[in-house]
């Protein structure tokens, strides 16, 4: 078995791949890139020699294989591919240079070192080298010491008689093991002379060796391939001297005698070799023994892989053009399956691989083959796995040069007037001569071909008429031999219409009219209108004289200022004509009538305003008019006081003017005078002289004015009582008050309500009125609106004056329903939720002031932005006992002064129930199975308290049942709880009575063999109050602190101690008040306060304060 040998390969851009080569079964080629460095894991001691044969690096090893590194010298000129041996962390550079007989001179180089990383790393092998560890270790020199003297054949020289001893040689390398060689002394012969080259001894014949028969490389496979010249076959192996062995390879057969040596070969040439294929050698030994072995397996490769080029070469008739050109340009064609393809195009080269469905493809982009219309050659070799090589020559053919294309101006100028338009309109422009042109106007023609001429002109021709107005666009294309498209565009416009007129004459800033006064015909004179958009020319002509005007080339609007004097100095009609020329060379014109006015007058009646001259006011509410003269249809424009108005003469110059419409004006007393004056326009905007008439008026109310009312009223309640009026004051009625002119009648309106102030309660200039309430709405956020309204004494009136009056008449936002009492979910205040206080909160109008009063007891509050309130009652601020309909209530009073009040009343019950009184139990020992209670109507519930955890509730399932038991002889009437299971040694009993307010009455009872000590700090025991400590069943020592009396009892901080004098008590920090308490059943208890709490201690019980 031969190990693979390992291989690094780094390419030219760094990237590494790694693989093993010339083992059992495998290829014994590497495919080498351009610019590749390629390690191979064995030292120089491995080597034999070097070969060049073609583009190819052959390594001959000591033990018979070979590598071929395909391509090493096929790369193009200026690059350089490296070898490396590497084994043991070590690596050698190979420098080869030629020989003259076919093989390579090696030098070995160091390589550089790196401080603290190379790039010959990844090419590094820490590996030992495999062909020297399966030879052996050696001392002989460099190169050949792992090989015996025998297998370098002293007597013969050169790699081939190296393996003379027996190995199959494959176009001349050693690829099998072997013993001795030919002229070898054998092992144990004798010590006669011989003739051989290498054995040692004077003369003598040398004895036959006799040995069993054997073929070398046996289960090894050997390659055949064109890589080497003159490739032939050896086959070697042992037997008896003398026999013959006839070897067969397929068709092919070679016989030989073993010799003296027991030592036999057969060499099959070039031409002796098989087909191609895969054989197995045999060899068949006749004369002492007659037997057929097996050898090596030879592949025979001698066929070069085929190559053929599909698509994209010269030679499938391919053009690329610029459409394929732009995904780069790509090459296709077949070969065999596996085999490496390289193609090279302008000294870029791609190599892939031939697919499995013997295809093969590559691209070169176009930064490496540059397009243009040219023909460029294509090398391709194709590398089959046993290293065959096909070489190619072909050719590729770019054209990405598509011809040029262009369209001219339509009839120069890209327009088509009304006399081109007549005629035939020609479509031209220029291309590649000889080009088929395709010409496409939409509506017109659709691919209509033309060729280019010699000059490489073309054109296309649309019959006279055929055009109508509109944008034309004209497509055109054409596509060169290679299949490269070209095509241009030109729009054009057909234009056969055109017009021009002057703007309406109410837009003229001269003469709007159509008339040229006297004032005008002395000015400079402005015309405008309006052409076609694009019109590149407007002339006017007037009076004898043609002018140029200004034209906005983008919308066609015009523009002509007529010098002063333009118009002549004679009255009458005349005619203004425009003519335009627009873009595409139409023509049209449009005529005005122009008329020239030089002439205006006016007149005046001589007595305005009555026989009296003063104009009052009821004579303007009947109205009187202005008369007088003018031009017919002239304007005459009447003055007075700063307001002009205007009044039209008819046909006969006669004007009126109705006074009433003058704006109103005031004099200071009746016998002053107004001035008036007038003037007039006729058609011809020609203006007459101005006239003036004095008269007098009093057409106005004087001194009105409206105060703003008083809303605070007689009290002020509350910080927005002045922005607001409350209920209190809307019923006290709000008054009203303002100045007017003495003898006026005052008007008030609020909604249907009306009322007056006559005349003569306002001689002093002053009025005034109480607003009843009736009259004013009331809700929260209400308003009035109080209209007032004078009337003097000529009846004159003022427009109505208004004041809009806010009315807030409610608490708002102050609901019985938003308010919380928090005396418990059964409406009764029991003493746990008294001892916590009387929380009581609610909403009301934000910033009210809220009094919530508790059995006499009150809080004062304010109302947050949103309307919260709250407030809590102490303790100490609510009754105690039973108690039915403790009233509460809550007044709110809001920023406006508005009040508001709800009444409440709750229960309390905070007299706690009589803790249960334990009459007898039931058990053995510390074993507690039941319990007898005093009777009670109400409802006991029973918990065990073990030393941790939470207590337990042991209630019987069906509750305790009534019984009578005997006491002292006497029958006392309890109640029977039994428990299930029984309730073990050392546990607390905790017999509770809650009442139906929720007052809590417990009773601890403990039941031991022994002496315990009770522990009030037990977790059980959190939650219930303990009113009664039961001690009687047990020896029990009870040490009381304030804070665990505090923990254990309830509100009332009472507790209630029974037991017998093997008991104790010790209290930390307790007062003795020297008092006796006598219980229900006749017995003494001690009095002891502690922190306010009360302690009643058995008076037979050992009681210690500490």
């Amino acid at each position: 078995m031969s190990a693979a040998i390992d291989f690094a390969v780094r390419s030219s851009a760094g990237g590494n791949t790694m693989g093993t080569v010339a083992g059992d079964e495998q290829a014994n080629f590497v495919q080498v890139g351009a610019g590749d460095s390629i390690s191979l894991n064995i030292s120089k001691e491995s080597v034999l020699g070097y070969q060049r044969v073609e583009g190819d690096l052959v390594v001959e090893l000591a033990d018979g294989r070979t590598i071929i590194l395909l391509g090493y010298y096929d790369v193009p000129e200026g690059v350089v591919n490296h070898l490396y041996l590497s084994s043991d962390n070590n690596i050698t550079e190979v420098l080869l240079s030629e020989s003259g007989d076919g093989y390579l001179v090696a030098d070995y180089g160091p390589v550089s070192a790196f401080d603290k990383w190379s790039p010959l790393d990844d090419l590094r092998f820490v590996e030992g080298d495999p062909v020297v560890a399966s030879a052996g270790a050696t001392n002989e020199p460099a190169g050949m010491g792992i090989f015996t003297p025998a297998l370098l054949g002293m007597g013969g020289g050169g790699l081939g008689a190296a393996a003379a001893g027996g190995a199959v040689l494959v176009g001349g390398a050693a690829l099998g093991g072997g013993g001795g060689s030919a002229g070898t002394t054998p092992d144990g012969g004798g010590t006669g002379g011989g003739t051989g080259g290498n054995g040692g001894g004077g003369g003598g014949t040398t004895p036959s060796v006799v040995l069993p028969p054997s073929v070398n490389g046996a289960g090894s496979t050997q390659v055949l391939s064109t890589t080497v010249a003159n490739p032939s076959l050896q086959v070697t192996g042992t037997g008896n001297a003398g026999d013959t062995v006839t070897v067969t390879v397929g068709s092919s057969s070679q016989t030989t005698t073993i010799t003296t040596g027991g030592t036999w070969s057969t060499t099959f040439p070039t031409n002796a070799l098989p087909p191609d294929g895969n054989y197995q050698v045999q060899a068949a030994f006749t004369g002492s023994t007659s037997t057929t072995l097996p050898g090596a397996m030879v592949v025979i490769d001698m066929t070069p892989p085929p190559l053929v080029a599909t698509e994209g070469t010269g030679s499938t008739n391919d053009v690329e053009n610029l459409a394929e050109y732009a995904n780069g340009v790509t090459l296709k064609g077949t070969g065999e399956a596996g085999a490496s393809v390289s193609v090279t195009i302008e000294q870029k080269t791609h190599t892939t691989s031939v697919a499995q469905d013997g295809t093969w493809s590559v691209t070169f982009s176009q930064a490496e083959v540059a397009g243009g219309e040219r023909t460029v050659p294509v090398s391709l070799t194709s590398t089959d796995i046993h290293g065959n090589v096909t070489r190619l020559t072909d050719t590729l053919v770019l054209d990405t040069i598509p011809h040029p294309l262009a369209v001219d101006q339509v009839s120069g100028d890209g327009f088509v007037n009304r006399t081109e338009q007549a005629q035939a309109v020609s479509i031209g422009g220029s291309t590649t001569a000889g080009a088929v042109v395709s010409v496409t106007i939409p509506g017109v023609v659709t691919n209509a071909p033309v060729v280019a001429d010699a000059q490489g002109r073309w054109s296309y021709s649309i019959a006279g008429g055929t055009l109508v107005d509109g944008t034309y666009n004209a497509t055109v294309t054409t596509v060169d031999a290679a299949g490269n498209p070209s095509s241009a565009s030109r729009s054009f416009i057909v234009d056969t219409q055109t017009s021009v007129s002057f703007a309406n004459m109410a837009g003229h800033a001269a003469f709007g009219d159509g008339i040229v006064n006297l004032s005008e015909s002395r000015s400079a004179l402005t015309v405008t209108g309006q052409a076609e958009a694009g019109s590149t020319r407007v002339d006017v002509a007037w009076q004898g004289t043609t002018y140029a005007a200004n034209v906005n080339a983008t919308t066609g609007a015009w523009t002509l200022t007529l010098p002063a004097g333009a118009a002549g100095s004679v009255s009458g009609m005349t005619s203004m004509t425009v003519t335009s020329t627009d873009r595409a060379g139409n023509t049209a014109s449009n005529v005005l009538p122009v008329r020239v006015d030089l002439e205006a007058g006016i007149t005046l009646q001589a007595a305005p305003g009555g026989a009296d001259g003063v104009v009052s006011g009821a004579e303007r509410a009947s109205g009187f008019t202005l008369e007088g003269t003018a031009d017919a249809n002239a304007r005459v424009f009447v003055t007075y006081m700063g307001t002009e108005r205007m009044a039209v003469a008819d046909a006969n110059g006669r004007w009126t003017l109705p006074m009433n419409t003058i704006a109103s004006g005031e004099i200071a007393s009746g016998a002053n005078g107004g001035l008036i004056s007038l003037y007039s326009i006729d058609a011809a905007n020609n203006r007459s002289e101005t006239l003036t008439r004095n008269f007098a008026v009093d057409t106005l109310v004087r001194d009105f004015s409206f105060a703003n009312p008083d809303l605070v009223g007689a009290v002020n309640d509350g910080p927005l009582d002045a922005q607001r009026l409350n209920a209190a004051e809307r019923t006290a009625g709000l008054v009203i008050n303002g100045t007017v002119e003495a003898g006026s009648v005052v008007t008030i309106q609020i909604g249907q309500f009306s009322a007056t102030v006559p005349a003569a309660d306002t001689a002093s200039g002053r009025w005034s009125y109480t607003v009843p309430a009736a009259a004013l709405p009331e809700g929260v956020n209400a308003t009035a609106t109080i209209s007032v309204r004078a009337q003097d004494a000529y009846g004159n009136q003022t427009a109505w004056e208004q004041k809009t009056v806010a009315i807030d008449t409610v608490v708002n936002n102050f609901a019985r329903s938003d308010v919380a009492f928090s005396v418990g979910a059964d409406g009764v205040m029991n003493a746990a939720e008294a001892s916590a206080g009387l929380p009581v909160s609610g909403k009301a109008e934000a910033g009210s002031t809220v009094i919530v009063t508790v059995d006499g007891r009150s809080h004062t509050v304010t109302s947050d932005v949103s309307g919260n309130w709250s407030t809590t009652f102490s303790r100490n601020e609510l009754p105690s006992g039973t108690r039915n309909g403790v009233p509460a209530s809550i007044e709110a009073i809001d920023p406006n002064g508005n009040r508001a009040l709800h009444n409440f009343t709750f229960n309390i019950d905070t007299d706690a129930p009589t803790a249960p009184e334990l009459v007898q139990d039931s058990g053995a020992g510390g074993i507690l199975s039941g319990v007898f209670t005093a009777y009670s109507p109400d409802v006991f519930s029973y918990h065990e308290v073990a030393a941790s955890g939470a207590a337990v509730d042991v209630t019987p399932a069906h509750g305790a049942f009534e019984i009578m038991v005997p006491v002292n002889q006497t029958a006392v009437r309890s109640e029977l709880a039994l428990f299930s299971p029984n309730l073990p040694d050392g546990s607390y009993l905790i017999i509770r009575d809650v009442d139906s307010a929720g007052n809590d009455a417990s009773t601890l009872y403990l039941r031991t063999t022994g002496e315990t000590v009770v522990d009030l700090s037990r977790p059980g025991l959190a939650g219930f109050d303990i009113a009664a400590v039961d001690l009687s069943s047990t020896q029990g020592r009870m040490n009381i602190t304030a804070a665990q009396l505090q923990a254990v009892t309830g509100p009332d901080q009472r507790l209630m101690i029974h037991g017998e004098g093997n008991d104790r008590v010790t209290m930390t920090g307790a007062t003795d008040t020297q008092n006796l308490h006598i219980g229900s059943d006749g017995q003494r208890y001690a009095v002891y306060t502690l922190n306010g709490a009360t302690i009643f201690v058995d008076e037979d019980i050992n009681r210690t304060v500490i």
